[in-house]
């Protein structure tokens, strides 16, 4: 059901146009992304046993991260690199306010294999179900864009394939990635001030910041 039909359902008539404001499709995609994010989680508590929580939280977790960036493409598109940062930022705040404890970065996984607190197989494992849930968030994202709530969302729901944007090889482009991640990953271990919400402040813009200049 397309949201027209809803809005229909509820206030008895039709709306008078056959879109939102980009700006409402995005907030309503994001939050959809991450109710659904919060709902999975508790339900995986409740119901599966504690021996594969773990690996189901990182792959919901994992899905609603990645998700998050398909929306954002469009955020860039419509509102330019400020409010793709900004948009970033509150996505990690989201983020770490939801995931209990679960990991949305393969990095973190190696990381521990390299420290040792984590086994070979456990960590490669962990990397693979991470790896799905990369592939299971454009359906998540699809499955919100079919909400039809502007006419981007209409034509990414109904493509049947794309193009990439990449303009680098693929291994430099791998490459690039992997030593963000690892930037990220090693700024998020330190402390940079004592107020945890600035901290945390810093270590999102820094983030932030590496994305948005990615896509500039």
């Amino acid at each position: 059901m397309d949201w027209r039909r809803a809005y229909a359902t509820v206030s008895g008539s039709a709306p008078e146009h056959d879109f939102v404001e980009p700006y409402t499709a995005s907030v309503t995609f994001c939050v959809i992304t991450a109710l659904t994010g919060i709902l999975l989680r508790g339900l995986t508590k409740v119901i599966l046993p504690e021996k594969i929580q773990e690996y189901v939280l990182d792959f919901i977790s994992t899905m609603e991260a990645c998700a998050y960036f398909f929306e954002n493409n469009f955020i860039y598109k419509y509102y330019g690199s400020l409010w793709l940062g900004i948009a970033i930022v509150i996505q990690c705040f989201v983020c770490s306010r939801t995931f209990q404890g679960s990991s949305e970065n393969p990095v973190q996984a190696f990381q521990k294999l390299i420290l040792g607190e984590m086994g070979f197989i456990k960590a490669m494992f962990k990397i693979f179900i991470q790896s799905l849930a990369g592939l299971a968030s454009y359906r998540l994202a699809q499955l919100i864009w079919s909400l039809d709530l502007i006419a981007d969302h209409h034509e990414r729901y109904y493509e049947t394939s794309c193009v990439s944007d990449l303009n680098v090889t693929l291994m430099f482009g791998f490459l690039v990635e992997m030593g963000a991640s690892l930037a990220d990953s090693w700024l998020g271990m330190q402390t940079v001030l004592r107020m945890s919400v600035l901290d945390e402040l810093i270590k999102y813009a820094n983030g932030s910041l590496m994305i948005v200049a990615g896509n500039i």
